[in-house]
């Protein structure tokens, strides 16, 4: 996220809330999901006419002496721009780096996975498309269900609970089955109907009135009681509540509503050993401890931390031999 938020600091115009977004940017040490929380403040309370953002000296000098003044329409117009770009950002894939990232690291956790009994779930956070592209990529060996049901007259996918209620497996496959816990940038959603359906992953401010891109967006607020978000951590909880191993990569559990539902399924079943796989992995321990006094929890002793970034090719041998040395030891080879 720094990189994207580096990359906003360089596309937003002046005009359209420039100063204020790099002031909360240089305040927040570029943390979006922090940045966000600030605009959805603001706009929480209508009534204000314009309200001022000061930084303190330490933190923003280039601002100190400079306090921002800013209106609700203002403030709408900068949400409203990131968001767009938020879109735009996790739309385009690279289809031969999704590739030779993914294919070696399902190869691998399939080889602890009987295809033939079990599916593999997959909860993200990612709004992008990139399990979609590998499995259409992939040949016809991966499976993937997302939750969406074709309605052949419109020929339009829309998502549908009963897709995972009623699920099965397709024979002589490697099935995902996959959640999107804070949505898609393909998912429109219909604030008549409530109906979810996939259509081109684009912004429209113009429309926003009726249609809204069926996304949770990084802040401090990751109210999740609305559905398709509700039914995926309702599954979260329930597959870690009866699985042997969860491989996390590159989450930091900011997300508290995983994370209370991750230490809650724990709680029922202390076999769940997580595989966590971050550049900071060691640091991000912590999390697991339910409070300063709390150090080492059950909950924190059962992670195996992965010092490696996800993705880079220079790191791919050695986060792929320590998460098959993981699984070896907590599953056993299939």
């Amino acid at each position: 996220m720094v990189q994207f938020v580096e990359k906003l600091k360089r596309v937003i115009p002046v005009d359209s809330g420039k100063p204020l977004f790099q002031l909360l940017a240089s305040a927040h040490n570029d943390d979006l999901e922090r940045i966000l929380g600030d605009l959805e403040m603001v706009l929480s309370l209508p009534r204000l006419g314009t309200i001022q953002f000061e930084a303190e000296a330490e933190e923003s000098p280039e601002f100190s002496e400079t306090p921002i003044t800013v209106t609700q329409a203002e403030t709408a117009t900068l949400r409203s721009l990131i968001r767009h770009q938020i879109i735009r950002e996790y739309r385009t894939i690279d289809r031969d780096a999704v590739r030779s990232t993914y294919e070696p690291l399902f190869d691998l956790i399939f080889q602890y996975v009987n295809p033939a009994q079990h599916c593999l779930p997959i909860f993200t956070t990612n709004y992008d498309l990139a399990i979609e592209l590998f499995c259409e990529t992939s040949l016809g060996k991966y499976n993937l269900t997302e939750g969406l049901d074709m309605d052949p007259i419109s020929k339009t996918a829309s998502w549908s609970r009963g897709e995972f209620d009623r699920y099965s497996l397709w024979e002589n496959h490697l099935n995902l089955v996959q959640f999107k816990l804070h949505g898609s940038v393909d998912w429109i959603r219909n604030e008549k109907s409530g109906r979810v359906v996939r259509a081109p992953a684009m912004y429209d401010a113009l429309d926003s009135d009726e249609f809204q891109n069926a996304i949770i967006y990084p802040t401090g607020d990751k109210a999740a009681n609305r559905e398709p978000y509700f039914s995926g951590y309702e599954y979260f909880s329930r597959c870690c509540e009866q699985a042997t191993a969860l491989l996390v990569i590159g989450y930091s559990f900011r997300d508290y509503k995983t994370l209370t539902r991750l230490a809650g399924a724990h709680g029922r079943n202390e076999r769940l050993k997580i595989v966590l796989v971050a550049p900071n992995a060691w640091g991000l321990t912590e999390v697991f401890d339910r409070d300063s006094s709390d150090t080492y929890s059950l909950l924190r002793l059962s992670v195996t931390p992965i010092a490696a970034y996800f993705g880079r090719p220079s790191d791919q041998t050695k986060y792929l031999q320590e998460i098959g040395a993981a699984l070896s030891k907590v599953v056993g080879k299939n």
